[in-house]
């Protein structure tokens, strides 16, 4: 399986699962999530040693979140999704619908929050910029369900049925940028419906659950599409 058009040489085996599980560091992915870990691990240890709680089923969710990004992004279904269709929907589900679910709810900006310390009269340290971020127009305009479901949806359609599937996968940075733009799309989209965290917009629960069931019928007819398509719908593989 020679693919060496891809920005890349790989010549792969067949693919099997536990080929695909293989590690295989993508240095990119690799340092974001030990990042994020150790910033969430710095924050918790933070708490406990001034005597306050934190959750640890919000730890947990968060960590496994991480490492689903991680298993998708550091292994051997990182190569392989550069060389199969297949592979690669799998890593574009758990990184825009699993992982940031996860990520949210392991409450990272509460945690940031509770954690770092206030800065002094006429100083802006971490939080505050922290907390104007929150409050900011940037931010109610990005989490608000008429960006973040129209968003969603088009992520879909705008990359897989135009040339910039192809062109991001040329390239290693390429792929990586694909990556993380579906990581990020899917929690603006998921964090008013499913995150603990502050934010701009918090829904009532039965706009929550019209909110999370707007994009259903769009990723049933993609779906139906990719599976009708007597043709290629990428020339990438």
């Amino acid at each position: 399986m020679d693919h060496s058009g891809h920005g890349m040489t790989m010549d792969l085996p067949p693919f099997t699962l536990g080929r695909g599980l293989e590690w295989s560091t993508d240095p990119f992915f690799l340092v974001a999530c030990l990042l994020g870990l150790a910033l969430y691990g710095w924050g918790v240890v933070r708490l406990r040693r001034r005597g306050d709680s934190w959750p640890v089923g919000r730890t947990v969710a968060y960590v496994v979140g991480v490492l689903t990004v991680l298993l998708t992004m550091c292994t051997g279904l990182n190569d392989y999704g550069m060389v199969m269709f297949s592979v690669h929907m799998v890593q574009h589900m758990v990184i825009s619908m699993l992982s940031p679910i996860l990520i949210l709810l392991g409450a990272p900006v509460t945690l940031a929050l509770r954690a770092l310390p206030v800065a002094g009269r006429g100083r802006k340290g971490p939080r505050e910029l922290l907390l104007a971020l929150l409050h900011s127009r940037y931010m109610r305009i990005v989490t608000h369900p008429a960006f973040t479901i129209p968003m969603f949806i088009a992520s879909l359609y705008a990359l897989y049925f135009t040339p910039l599937f192809d062109f991001l996968m040329g390239s290693r940075a390429g792929h990586i940028a694909m990556m993380v733009h579906f990581l990020a799309v899917g929690v603006a989209f998921f964090w008013p419906i499913m995150g603990v965290d502050p934010g701009p917009h918090r829904p009532g629960y039965l706009m929550r659950m019209l909110e999370l069931f707007a994009g259903m019928p769009f990723h049933a007819f993609f779906g139906i599409a990719l599976m009708m398509g007597s043709t290629p719908m990428v020339k990438t593989f």
